[in-house]
């Protein structure tokens, strides 16, 4: 409890303190502050007791962060002439509930802001029993501060406050009496000039009194209210519509320079699994149930390729689905921010939302579109629930986790988020935990659903981690201490640079702050903490045992929390303690520094850590690499001081940094050459290069059954022919592997060869009528299309998926031969192979020659030759060696017997 002002005997005092020692009896920790300067001839000092503390004067920043610790104000006055009191306005602007005197302006506070305590005979104990009923109820805390906050926010708001002051001093400078007097005095003077009434003269006077404020009774007519600008009278609910349409539009036309997708394989399971459910029904990729994805997403953007044919139309219209999926985030952030300040800027911070250089990604099909937006919601949820947690909340907010969680696995990390803000709240609140209970759906609800996953897949005989879906690798890693502890750094870092440095500056001061700031504040706080620290040891601890890098995109959604922060320090007058404020400034200043700027700006950074590339451009073009963290730091310093020192006129200079650096990050992100068009664009080419993305379907339509044939040459390299051919084209369905599987864990199937060529799986014969592979894969079949440049080649079969030769005499994925080449034709009745070669002269300098067949290729001047050899059949089979001569060892390095490059074979029926 606190009583604050200048204290004297009419504030009861005496009594006050001893009804608390009735109180203190029942609530041994309860305390009772009696805050301010006493009167001349009152010894406030001798109330000192037992949980009885004193303090004096203090400043007007302490003295809110004072009487915002409390919980609750008693303000008491007898005698009383009647005035307002600041300190009751003040503790009812915080949603303190009060104590008061029921006599004078107290009495006529509603009864649900202040418990009124009659000034008679029963005062003690009527006042005893008011702190006792504060003390042992929570809920009637809970009631009295939100009605306490309603009420100020009704009654005291400043604008309206003046405006009333400044109709009552116009009323009392020019009130009836004062009227009446001037007109008096006029109507004399007239008279002794000889005005006589009735006259067109007294007639002209009466108007002239009129035009200058005073009416023909005698009374000032008040002047209208001023007009609102056409700005401000327009709804804030057009404001916010409009900002989710122009964001929604202008990441739209972003999106259409990203050409192609490019952050493999995530973009090609999301098509695939939209695809094949606007098909089916049913999440399949590669036409098979495959992994635990979440479907949110996929849901999402199927009726791209349920309505669009053509997969550029659908991958065009997903693109506009994520464009406006990620834009409405605004509407949730608005209103998160409405619990902690007005509606001007909740929309800043709206916008703030909507311009983070993360919205990129509208140009990708990613669950980063919707998870943004479903985080947003959760944590107004979450916001809401501790504000008032009753069961129809708490409900809604587990909905959301689940929805989120069904969007993206790493959504597992809300479980230990909102089951801690409830314990945070009260610490801040300075409460006993038994406010608990009025969780206990929440937590009721989180218990059933670990030990019902526990069991069910227990029973199944899967491990609990099976339910992350892809992400159930993490079970198997090891995860060290101390390098958690050192990647959760390197992501505190990173998201203060992708922030802007200020608003992770006021968060930070906020929570040094956080005993002493009003409710909804630390309401705010106990939610925001949670969700960002989980969420921050979550993505630390993966990046140390499974991805050492910053996971920037895993974490990027927490940043609404950190503007809404740097508003409510604004909006609330920028209290910077010189302490707290100093360090807060400080470690925001110098945490950039500490990222190893040196090991990972490279191509990782490309999509994953979007901070990072506009210093990547720096890099390049102005500064060197040792250089960046100097830059960084230099800036950060500035914004830092910037924070400190800035007078609170200029505040809103903060967000506009942050809008500043949005937009620079943005403006490289979208040009750089190493940013999301230029990288979009780089995929598409080292996948396709023909005329036509769709050239497969172009070639024997959208319905037909192609199969892809992965040679498996090289385990490492990215199989880009395979995933934008895919992605392009829905005739292609399963893939099998010759060799190794392709990168990227999708659904794929190893063959194996019959001795006529056959591809078996399982034993069974593959069939298909298309099969698609590179060139140098020797499968049977005419060539009805084909991508030159990348050596991609669509074959028509005759029903039976299979290898048309075979080549020994090369070395191992190489085209280096030997002494001898052996080409060996399946199912042959004849005609001709054409042998295309190379040598290499810096092995042999003189002529050397190829024979096969009688026939005869030698090399004298020129590097490059063919040599075509005719096949004769013998049982189906016609087999052609190709002799080298001579052949010649590199050196000791290499102890090969190289011949001549065989680079390909073609075939030509009889």
């Amino acid at each position: 409890f606190g009583c604050f002002g200048h204290l004297n005997a009419s504030k009861r005092i005496p009594q006050l303190v001893e009804a608390f020692a009735f109180v203190r009896t029942r609530h041994p920790n309860a305390k009772l502050l009696l805050v301010g300067p006493a009167s001349p001839g009152f010894d406030a000092d001798r109330f000192v007791a037992e949980g009885v503390e004193r303090i004096g004067y203090v400043e007007e920043e302490q003295l809110w962060s004072l009487m915002a610790a409390c919980d609750a104000c008693i303000s008491l006055r007898s005698p009383t002439m009647g005035e307002t009191s600041g300190s009751a306005i003040r503790a009812l602007s915080l949603g303190r509930p009060l104590v008061v005197s029921d006599l004078g302006w107290f009495s006529e506070l509603p009864d649900d802001v202040a418990l009124k305590v009659p000034v008679d005979e029963d005062e003690i104990a009527s006042l005893a029993t008011a702190l006792e009923l504060l003390a042992s109820s929570e809920p009637t805390q809970l009631a009295m501060s939100d009605a306490a906050r309603a009420y100020a926010q009704r009654e005291h708001e400043v604008g309206d406050v003046a405006e009333n002051y400044a109709a009552a001093l116009e009323e009392a400078a020019g009130g009836t009496g004062v009227a009446d007097a001037v007109v008096a005095e006029v109507a004399q003077a007239a008279a002794e000039i000889g005005i006589e009434p009735g006259t067109p003269f007294a007639a002209e006077l009466a108007g002239r009194l009129d035009d200058v404020g005073l009416a023909r009774n005698g009374r000032p007519e008040r002047a209208p209210p001023p007009r609102a600008s056409r700005l401000a009278r327009v709804p804030v609910w057009v404001w916010l519509a409009g900002l989710v349409v122009l964001s929604a539009v202008f990441r739209y036309g972003l999106s259409r320079r990203v050409v192609a997708p490019w952050i493999m394989v995530d973009e090609l399971i999301y098509s695939e699994l939209a695809k094949s459910f606007a098909q089916t029904g049913h999440f399949l990729i590669r036409d098979v149930h495959h992994g635990a994805y979440g479907v949110v997403y996929p849901l999402l953007i199927a009726p791209a390729w349920r309505v669009f044919g053509s997969v550029q139309d659908a991958y065009a219209a997903a693109k506009t689905i994520g464009s406006v999926l990620m834009s409405l985030t605004a509407i949730p952030v608005y209103f998160l921010a409405r619990r902690v300040v007005p509606p001007v800027p909740s929309l800043l911070a709206a916008l703030l939302a909507v311009a983070v250089p993360s919205l990129m990604y509208t140009g990708t099909l990613m669950t980063e579109t919707v998870f943004y937006p479903l985080f947003a919601c959760v944590a107004l949820a979450l916001v809401l629930g501790l504000e008032r947690p009753t069961i129809q909340r708490q409900l809604v907010l587990l909905a959301l986790c689940l929805l989120a969680f069904l969007t993206r696995s790493q959504a597992i990390v809300l479980i230990p988020a909102v089951a801690t803000a409830p314990l945070l709240l009260a610490w801040l609140d300075r409460r006993r935990l038994r406010m608990l209970t009025d969780f206990r759906v929440l937590y009721g609800s989180l218990g059933a659903a670990v030990v019902g996953v526990l069991v069910v897949q227990f029973a199944r005989g899967h491990s609990a981690f099976d339910v992350l879906g892809s992400y159930s690798v993490t079970r198997h890693a090891t995860y060290r201490p101390d390098q958690v502890a050192k990647w959760v750094i390197f992501h505190v870092a990173e998201l203060d640079l992708y922030l802007g440095i200020a608003p992770f500056a006021a968060l930070l001061l906020l929570v040094f702050l956080a005993r002493s700031l009003d409710r909804p504040l630390r309401i705010f706080l106990a939610a925001a903490l949670p969700l960002t620290g989980w969420l921050l040891l979550e993505v630390g601890a993966f990046a140390s045992a499974l991805s050492p890098r910053i996971q920037e995109r895993n974490l990027f959604y927490v940043a609404p929390l950190f503007f809404i922060a740097l508003l409510a320090w604004i909006e609330r007058g920028m209290p910077r303690p010189p302490r707290a404020a100093a360090t807060a400034a400080v470690l925001a200043a110098a945490l950039p520094g500490a990222i190893p700027y040196h090991r990972l700006i490279d191509t990782s950074a490309e999509s994953d850590t979007l901070a990072l590339l506009p210093l990547w451009w720096l890099q390049e073009t102005i500064v060197g690499l040792d250089t960046i963290p100097v830059v960084v730091v230099a800036a950060s310093a500035a914004i830092g001081l910037l924070f400190f020192s800035i007078s609170p006129r200029y505040a809103l200079v903060l967000p506009a940094v942050v809008l500043l650096w949005f937009a620079f990050a943005t403006e490289r992100i979208e040009r750089f050459d190493h940013g999301f068009p230029k990288a979009s664009v780089g995929a598409l080419y080292q996948g396709i290069t023909a005329p036509r993305r769709d050239w497969i379907d172009a070639a024997v339509g959208r319905d037909a059954d192609v199969a892809f044939v992965f040679s498996g040459k090289d385990p490492t390299h990215h199989p880009d022919t395979l995933w934008e051919n895919e992605f392009y084209n829905r005739s292609i369905g399963p893939v099998y592997d010759l060799r190794q599987p392709s990168m990227g864990g999708l659904p794929e199937t190893k063959v194996t060869q019959r001795a006529d060529g056959v591809l078996l799986d399982h034993g069974q014969p593959v069939r298909h009528a298309y099969v698609l592979s590179e060139e140098s894969v020797p499968l049977a079949g005419t060539v009805v299309a084909r991508d030159t440049l990348k050596g991609m080649a669509l074959r028509r079969t005759d029903g039976l998926v299979r290898i048309g030769y075979r080549v020994t005499g090369l070395y191992p994925n190489d085209t280096w031969s030997g002494k001898r080449v052996s080409y060996t034709r399946l199912r042959c009745a004849g005609g001709t192979v054409t042998a295309q070669l190379r040598r290499d002269p810096n092995l042999i300098s003189g002529s050397q020659t190829v024979q096969a067949e009688s026939r005869s290729a030698t090399f004298v001047s020129n590097d490059d030759a063919t040599l075509t050899a005719p096949l004769h059949p013998r049982n189906g089979v016609c087999r052609v060696v190709f002799t080298v001569t001579p052949t010649a060892i590199p050196g000791p390095a290499d102890p090969r017997v190289l011949g001549v490059h065989f680079l390909a074979f073609r075939y030509t029926a009889p």
